[in-house]
């Protein structure tokens, strides 16, 4: 059995969905972007810049699209977490150290690895 470092990740697979979701979030900052300014343009050429409606379209997009950065982050770090934990109930042997009293108890809900 090899040993798993703390952040050497370089073992486990990347979480396919958290890419998704990641770049659902970038895409998503980068058109507010666009059609803020698209909807801020002066309908006719004596108006000026509409920057309310730019801004509305900025500060919605960009909180919008962090939450799905954020939901893509928690998402690693869940992924993570399961690989580091399967990584040590391997380098164990497999084994599952429970104290007596508990393991009594607690037999039936034992997850099957």
């Amino acid at each position: 059995m090899e040993n798993i470092e703390i952040g050497d990740i370089r073992g486990m697979e990347s979480n396919k969905i958290a890419k998704v979701i990641l770049w659902i979030g970038i895409i998503e900052i980068f058109l507010a972007f666009i059609v803020g300014i698209v909807s801020g343009q002066p309908e006719s050429s004596y108006d000026s810049f509409h920057w309310a409606i730019a801004f509305t379209w900025w500060v919605g997009g960009f909180v919008s699209g962090m939450l799905f950065l954020a939901f893509s982050e928690v998402i690693n770090i869940l992924h993570e977490t399961r690989y580091y934990t399967y990584q040590n109930y391997l380098s164990h042997g497999g084994e599952r150290k429970v104290e007596k009293e508990t393991a009594s108890r607690f037999e039936s809900f034992r997850p099957n690895f």
